[in-house]
């Protein structure tokens, strides 16, 4: 960012409700969003599906979120070090989108294959946030600017989750093929959107070089 404001200008505002490619960011974040809220809906009967009950029912859908966590703090700092923004948000979601559309497809009983697409998927969700949330707001040119696009990215959220709690259906379980579907469709689409987005940032520093511009984060 350029400078740093004490207060936030009219002008910054309507910058961040208007600019059209913020709104990408915002929707990249809602399609990641679904996936966040849904993981804990359909992890349990994989579980229970592996024959585990009571404890180590609950014990074992610790892993996918302990995996996770490694996965999350690596892509962070890949990200942060290389400035690689949409390059390891992307390809964390369609990681997870490709999961999402293994769970679909899988036949029946093969929990084991299951759990191991959770791993997956929730990894790749998670993995690609960091990313995601940083990226909106290195990409606006005043720290107060992007406390507003980043709170604005974190809202739109909100609708993915939403739509995450609902996709999995009572009478689907325990294989919850359409939620599957719709979630990687979700997460699959702000992937390509991340790596569209990238390839639009790296155009715009092309036309800047030679100049001092502040280059875009990629």
């Amino acid at each position: 960012m350029l400078s740093e404001n004490k207060k936030l200008s009219w002008g910054e505002i309507k910058d961040c409700l208007t600019t059209w490619r913020l709104y990408v960011h915002y929707i990249i974040y809602m399609g990641a969003g679904c996936a966040v809220a849904s993981l804990s809906l359909f992890s349990p009967t994989i579980v229970a599906g592996l024959g585990y009950k009571d404890l180590r029912a609950q014990l074992f859908t610790v892993p996918p979120y302990a995996v996770a966590y490694v996965v999350t703090f690596a892509a962070a700092m890949i990200s942060d070090r290389y400035k690689a923004r949409g390059l390891v948000a992307g390809v964390c979601c369609l990681v997870s989108g490709l999961a999402f559309i293994i769970q679909a497809a899988l036949p029946g009983e093969s929990f084991t294959a299951r759990y191991i697409c959770l791993i997956i998927a929730t990894s790749g969700t998670f993995g690609g946030l960091p990313s995601l949330c940083a990226w909106v707001g290195d990409n606006v040119r005043t720290s107060t600017a992007g406390s507003l696009s980043t709170a604005l990215n974190i809202a739109f959220s909100g609708p993915g989750q939403i739509v995450g709690v609902w996709i999995y259906r009572k009478q689907d379980a325990p294989f919850y093929r359409l939620g599957h579907a719709i979630n990687a469709a979700f997460i699959m689409s702000s992937g390509l959107l991340s790596l569209g987005l990238m390839l639009y940032y790296k155009r715009l520093n092309q036309k800047m070089v030679g100049s001092s511009q502040q280059r875009w984060i990629v």
